[in-house]
């Protein structure tokens, strides 16, 4: 019996062809990762993301590799690669680390917010309260986005920006961590 694809069949995510194809299917597969599409433990079969992405085995190959460095895969020796599960400890660190950046970033914008800067906040907070009064998970994620990257973009600080920020993985909400099914990693707020 053969194994369930990839992607679900509903899944078409074309690779950005002006960038180089080991970039460009690694920016996909993060994409697919942190949005929740490609949930922790999921194996990722090389094949089956060649053909689902529209490239070679060989800018997938590198992607992975890549990918297992920033702790996003677990290459697992004959068995393939999978997505990464977080344990209770690697949710409790990088939560901790950003709590910290926001912080920083929050004061920031606390200093320098406007009328119509903290008029777009509320709107910000509401999306996301309608997100969690409707349980949508992608929204609750999009919406912190939201609001954490317009909070750094008030703070006027050029060397630190979302990029910043969203370079440390935040595990969706509906992701249980590894060795603790009951935890969910909440979104953080300032």
């Amino acid at each position: 019996m053969r194994e369930p694809r990839t992607f679900p069949a509903t899944v078409t995510t074309p690779v950005n062809r002006s960038a180089p194809l080991r970039q460009a299917v690694y920016d996909v597969l993060i994409e697919l990762i942190a949005g929740g599409v490609l949930e922790p433990g999921r194996p990722l079969i090389e094949a089956e993301l060649a053909e689902d992405l529209g490239v070679s085995c060989q800018p997938v190959r590198e992607a992975l590799l890549r990918l297992q460095a920033d702790g996003w895969v677990e290459l697992r020796p004959a068995q393939g690669a999978f997505v990464h599960s977080p344990t209770v400890e690697e949710a409790t660190q990088l939560l901790s680390v950003r709590v910290v950046l926001e912080t920083h970033s929050a004061r920031g914008a606390a200093q320098y917010a406007t009328g119509p800067g903290i008029t777009r906040l509320w709107e910000l907070q509401a999306a996301g309260i309608a997100a969690l009064s409707a349980d949508d998970a992608r929204g609750i994620v999009e919406a912190n986005a939201a609001l954490h990257g317009f909070i750094t973009e008030l703070a006027r600080n050029r060397c630190f920006d979302h990029q910043a920020i969203s370079a440390i993985p935040m595990f969706p909400p509906e992701w249980s961590v590894t060795g603790h099914q009951s935890a969910k990693c909440a979104p953080v707020s300032c």
